[in-house]
């Protein structure tokens, strides 16, 4: 097995980045074994390669260690698109379980390529992606606080102009013209409903290649999390079939039934045959 671990590395998660940097030696021991090997990808807007594979738990804490906070980017499709050709790359002869291991915000910033087609090609290249969310609680009660600005910049209330036009400007109307404002807020609230109806690059990446998602709220669950993907990734049955009508390109479901009561099956959904539109 090959993983992939992709690090989100950007301001917003400065506060959890000592967390971070102990996942190496995490993955090491708990997901990779000595059979298989690991490299390490950072990124915000950009993607930078801390470590190529390597079955070394020493480069691999080594690696996360040099983990610094970038800039307020958080390219995370173009990043699953990085470590899958990294695996790629790293497994020509596609005889090896390719995973990506994802540590980031459920948010993406600036990405070019497309969140669609990047999942079906996970599905082609057999990519299974296991997400970790960083919870955004969690960083914001990290954070240090910054010194608060002083109100208008620290011009008095009489100095500035009076829009309202009902007189000298004061402090009451100064409140009055900035809740004004507050309609600002509007398109945004309502772009953020409209999100609710689709799915975030993590949920996405998890469901349709067949992963699993968590969320990053204190240390201990960081390490149960990847306690859990390691346990998941050696527990697997591995199913492979060729599709008896090859004639038919395009996307085919996949349904999987036991005979055992009380088990709860967890596959991808369906894969892709070359040739098919999206």
């Amino acid at each position: 097995m090959s993983v992939v671990i992709a690090v989100q590395a950007n301001s917003e998660i400065e506060p959890v980045l000592p967390k971070l940097q102990k996942t190496g030696l995490l993955v090491q021991g708990l997901v990779t074994g000595q059979d298989s090997d690991a490299a390490i990808l950072a990124f915000d807007h950009r993607m930078q390669h801390l470590q190529d594979f390597t079955n070394d738990p020493a480069k691999l804490d080594d690696a996360m260690h040099k983990l610094r906070a970038g800039s307020s980017g958080a390219a995370v499709v173009d990043a699953i698109l990085q470590a899958d050709y990294m695996l790629r790359q790293h497994d020509k002869t596609n005889t090896r379980r390719r995973v990506i291991l994802l540590l980031s915000r459920n948010v993406d910033k600036g990405s070019e390529a497309h969140l669609a087609e990047t999942v079906r090609k996970m599905q082609f290249d057999n990519v299974i992606v296991y997400c970790v969310d960083i919870s955004k609680v969690l960083t914001s009660v990290m954070k240090k606080m910054d010194y608060p600005r002083p109100e208008n910049g620290g011009i008095p209330s009489e100095a500035l102009p009076n829009i309202l036009g009902n007189g000298a400007r004061n402090d009451t109307n100064v409140v009055q013209q900035q809740n004004g404002n507050a309609l600002n807020a509007v398109p945004p609230i309502l772009h953020s409903i409209h999100d609710l109806f689709k799915k975030s690059p993590a949920e996405a990446f998890s469901y349709f290649t067949g992963g699993k998602m968590y969320s990053f709220v204190t240390e201990r669950a960081l390490e149960s999390a990847i306690t859990d993907i390691g346990q998941d990734l050696s527990s697997q049955y591995l199913l492979s079939y060729a599709p008896s009508n090859k004639n038919e390109p395009g996307f085919h479901n996949i349904r999987v039934t036991v005979n055992r009561p009380g088990l709860k099956i967890r596959t991808r959904p369906g894969y892709w045959l070359g040739g098919g539109q999206y």
